[in-house]
């Protein structure tokens, strides 16, 4: 997975080494054995146009992705399907820098530019979300 100024998008990861992965760290850390491609680019779905950050949940099998004003779920697959989307969380004067999702709880938290904390409850089938400021 990639995030950036053009959006997220979900890659084949293609490696090829003379060890395994965990294995070459140890022994090849620059890297002379291994070949790495990148293949299949494809967007997640709904995918943000500008993306500030991406953080994975394995444990709830998904990727979280936000801009300033919103915050993605997709699935953690190739194809990536959209599992929820939340727009306009923090208001015009106040931009998110980063995110900790609590899958487990359904809940999130942003840090902004203006120094408040923000707490996200979500429920498990709908976009409502439910806002604690700190």
């Amino acid at each position: 997975m990639t995030a950036g100024i053009d959006g997220v998008f979900v890659f084949n990861f293609d490696y090829r080494g003379k060890y395994t992965p965990a294995l070459a760290i140890q022994v090849d850390p620059k890297g002379i054995y291994i070949k790495v491609q990148l293949l299949n680019k494809q967007p997640v779905q709904d995918m943000l146009d500008w993306c500030k950050g991406l953080k994975v949940d394995t444990k709830a099998n998904m990727m979280i992705t936000w801009n300033w004003q919103m915050v993605s779920m997709n699935e953690l697959t190739q194809q990536a399907p959209l599992i929820r989307q939340f727009k306009d969380l923090c208001g015009d004067e106040e931009k998110i820098l980063d995110v900790i999702v609590f899958s487990e709880y359904r809940y999130f938290v942003t840090g902004t530019t203006t120094g408040n904390i923000y707490v996200f409850k979500y429920q498990k089938n709908n976009e409502d979300v439910a806002k604690k400021q700190d």
